[in-house]
């Protein structure tokens, strides 16, 4: 399974490990395509439309990663401090390793 990023400065697919990382891709997808709902932590109303649309990378370490998801991004001093008003466990799989740029 893959995600298709659009972006201002072109656009990049990415591979979504759906059988190491289940919980976590499921989130992810349900988010994009407005399928789970959220709380927009402007106003804590609750959505349920495709989260990520129009939002930024709020943070950017060039040759290492690239941080998004969160709202209140366009605020340097908010960025990060947004999300979809939830959480859940992180997921890791010995198969999986952050190894290189662009992992």
């Amino acid at each position: 399974m893959y995600a298709k990023f659009e972006t201002s400065m072109g656009d990049f697919k990415v591979l979504l490990f759906h059988t190491q990382a289940p919980k976590t891709v499921e989130n992810f997808v349900g988010l994009a395509e407005g399928t789970k709902e959220w709380t927009d932590p402007k106003n804590q109303a609750p959505q349920k439309q495709p989260f990520y649309n129009g939002l930024i990378f709020h943070r950017i370490i060039k040759g290492f990663m690239i941080q998004g998801g969160d709202p209140l991004g366009i605020d340097p001093k908010l960025a990060g401090t947004g999300g979809p008003g939830f959480k859940f466990d992180d997921e890791f799989h010995p198969s999986l390793k952050h190894s290189k740029a662009g992992i």
